[in-house]
């Protein structure tokens, strides 16, 4: 993807149209040569093509006034006759030989001090008094010949080191005090970096602080029901009274101990994958009020959701989906399968190299659902995992899928519904301690921030501008009837 293309759409808040972009192979030249029959391809809500169209112009507008500005290939040419008028000599700027020499030719004719490329006005047309003549480029007057092409342009390359180009949305200046502050600035950020330590990643990142109360029993009682727990699945109310007995002391244990891996974790408490409700059990006791916030909010924002979706993107054509929705939870399955479409894909820095790595949106829809067929080979589909993220595997169709399972560490959680996949796969990040995958990072901190209210949790500090219009349109749509 072109870095000013990029650089671009985010500045303007187009950041869900870059995979777009990239796709048709948009750089910096074709950028600048869209017109509106290419955006209206490219970008079909109408809001957002005007203000690629407005800023497109003014883009266009400005390497205008850059090209007829530059007047660095210009050569001068120099007549006796325009030395002979002492008032103009007084009256115009001195060139020193430098200067001169650089921008003059041997092919120099007699005439006024005029450009090859573009004559200047007679008003404003530069000369030289007589005492600076013999310094001239001019053979005729006894000069200096002229540079060389290669003089020619390691002086132009002497003057850009004075000179500061724009960075990001500042325009560029040929002031000498910004040079110096960039450079400045450039070495002693080098000065003060500390050397780099290799330290291996761990999954178990990215940790929200509980204050949780201590526990009322003793360590010792803890751990025996920690191992009880290891090899017991039954009688259920005595796992789920041991488990909720438990759960602050593993909370921590998880949060501390980061070292651990996923799989370790699941191993040293498997009974929070394979007994129903033990999920939901132990997020209710640390998230006590955010537990029931998607099955309160879902069913009155759905429906929004949609409505938004429809007047943002082609929906249908992305999902290859034809179909009619034509029950509520026809309509409330194909609004989850649609929420990686609304915000832009995430990136995340190559190890060793240069530049970020952008994820594409069909890496930002299988990051948090997979859709299979009816009768996939379950255990040959959970050997081929290899993230250890959950995500949701949906076995049927889009609209309506006959099975519904989480899948974290090549294991199952059977949910029954997508609204409910959905709740449990959320809720796992929490009680694993676990980072969102960068995919669709932008999918979790929108669920995280409006529908269970958690505030910066495990999404992003400032969330991106499709985050914020979403949340601002759900508000302002929630609030309409209450007006009337």
């Amino acid at each position: 993807m072109d870095p000013f293309v990029e650089e671009k759409l985010s500045e303007l808040g187009l950041e869900r149209f870059i995979p777009v972009f990239e796709e048709n192979e948009i750089d910096r030249e074709t950028f600048l040569l869209l017109d509106d029959e290419t955006m209206k391809e490219l970008i079909k809500p109408v809001g957002p093509r005007l203000k690629l169209k407005k800023e497109l112009q003014s883009l266009v507008k400005d390497e205008g006034s850059q090209n007829e500005g530059d007047t660095s290939g210009t050569t001068y040419f120099l007549d006796d006759n325009s030395l002979d008028s002492s008032s103009t000599a007084r009256s115009s700027p001195v060139l020193n030989s430098q200067s001169v020499s650089s921008c003059s030719s041997p092919e120099s004719t007699p005439g006024v001090l005029t450009q090859r490329s573009q004559s200047l006005p007679s008003t404003s047309q530069p000369s030289t008094p007589r005492s600076h003549s013999s310094s001239l480029g001019s053979p005729g007057l006894g000069g200096r010949p002229s540079p060389s092409p290669s003089a020619q342009k390691r002086a132009r390359a002497d003057f850009q080191a004075w000179f500061a180009p724009a960075i990001g949305g500042h325009d560029s200046s040929g002031f000498l005090e910004n040079r110096l502050r960039n450079v400045r600035r450039r070495d002693s950020h080098k000065a003060s970096k500390p050397p780099t330590v290799m330290v291996p990643k761990s999954p178990l990142v990215s940790t929200v602080d509980l204050d949780l109360p201590e526990d009322e029993l003793a360590d010792s009682d803890i751990a025996a029901m920690t191992t009880w727990l290891k090899f017991h699945t039954s009688p259920t109310q005595q796992v789920e009274e041991m488990m909720r007995k438990t759960c602050r002391a593993r909370a921590t244990l998880i949060r501390t101990e980061n070292e651990k891996t996923v799989a370790e974790i699941i191993k040293e408490y498997p009974r929070l994958i394979d007994v129903p409700g033990m999920i939901e059990q132990d997020f209710r006791i640390l998230f006590p009020t955010s537990s029931d916030s998607l099955f309160m909010k879902w069913p009155v924002t759905y429906e929004s959701i949609l409505t938004y979706a429809d007047k943002q993107i082609s929906w249908r054509e992305i999902l290859n989906f034809s179909g009619k929705l034509d029950t509520d939870e026809q309509k409330s399955n194909m609004t989850v399968h649609l929420l990686p479409l609304l915000f832009p894909p995430g990136m995340k820095r190559k190890d060793g190299k240069k530049g970020p790595k952008h994820a594409s949106t069909e890496d930002a829809c299988t990051s948090f659902i997979q859709v299979e067929k009816v009768g996939v080979n379950i255990p040959a589909f959970l050997e081929a995992v290899k993230k250890c993220q959950p995500f949701i595997l949906a076995v049927g169709q889009l609209e309506s899928p006959e099975q519904v399972f989480v899948v974290v560490e090549r294991q199952t959680v059977d949910c029954g519904s997508l609204l409910k996949g959905l709740d449990i796969c959320f809720k796992l990040f929490y009680i694993l301690d676990m980072t969102y995958p960068w995919e669709c990072i932008n999918l979790w901190d929108f669920v995280q921030k409006f529908i269970y209210g958690l505030g910066a949790g495990k999404g992003r500090h400032k969330s991106v501008p499709s985050v914020s219009l979403l949340i601002n349109f759900l508000t302002s749509a929630a609030t309409e009837p209450s007006k009337e």
